[in-house]
């Protein structure tokens, strides 16, 4: 079976496109009447006549009748019922026999319930390829990060054979006198502050100055 009616129509026009074949959807009553030939392309508008101006229904009317006998392949769209039947037997049986139709093909729209059933295990069968696809990528990494660190290892033993004999300290003669005359400037500068701090000047004061030679 078949998704839809607006899926089948895409698909014809794709599969056609190359040979350009004209693809139009129709009713039973209008491909029957295609093969009875009461459906027929209209006839020109005379110029100048202005007296018989089709209105817009008869307009769209005629504009389909033209696709519906322009059309190479043909896509009826049937509503099932049982008072139907006998009218679709009728009319496939009509069409076999007819010599201007090449082929006959007869399909049934699938259900809503079947669709849905399609759509999941399609969607389900997605999501395992995907996490088949992520699970190789992890394990491809994986196995590069173990290969990294076997070559780590390996480089780290060569590096401490070729440290062997090579002592490390903790301070260097740079570092430790940077460190003295830190300390040194500390002590300096503590000196320095005390001695500014214990200066001090006269806690009385007079309004008149003793004379000269008697301050004491």
């Amino acid at each position: 079976g078949i998704d839809s009616i607006g899926t089948i129509s895409r698909d014809t026009k794709v599969a056609t496109r190359d040979s350009q074949l004209k693809v139009f959807t129709v009713s039973m009553e209008e491909f029957n009447g295609r093969m009875d030939g009461t459906i027929q392309r209209p006839a020109a508008k005379k110029e100048g006549d202005k007296m018989n101006i089709p209105s817009k229904t008869q307009q769209k009317a005629a504009k389909r009748a033209t696709k519906i006998v322009d059309a190479d392949v043909l896509i009826v769209s049937v509503e099932v019922d049982d008072a139907h039947i006998s009218d679709i037997d009728t009319t496939i049986a009509k069409a076999i026999d007819t010599d201007s139709i090449d082929t006959v093909i007869l399909s049934s729209i699938r259900g809503t319930g079947e669709m849905k059933n399609e759509r999941y295990i399609a969607s389900k069968e997605r999501h395992d390829k995907m996490e088949k696809r992520g699970q190789k990528l992890l394990a491809a990494q994986r196995r590069r990060l173990e290969e990294e660190n076997g070559d780590n290892a390996d480089n780290g033993n060569d590096n401490d054979n070729q440290n062997s004999g090579v002592y490390f300290v903790h301070m260097t003669p740079n570092i430790l006198a940077g460190l003295l005359f830190f300390l040194l400037f500390t002590v300096i500068t503590y000196i320095g502050i005390t001695c500014m701090g214990a200066i001090a000047s006269q806690d009385v004061y007079v309004t008149k100055m003793p004379t000269v030679g008697r301050e004491a």
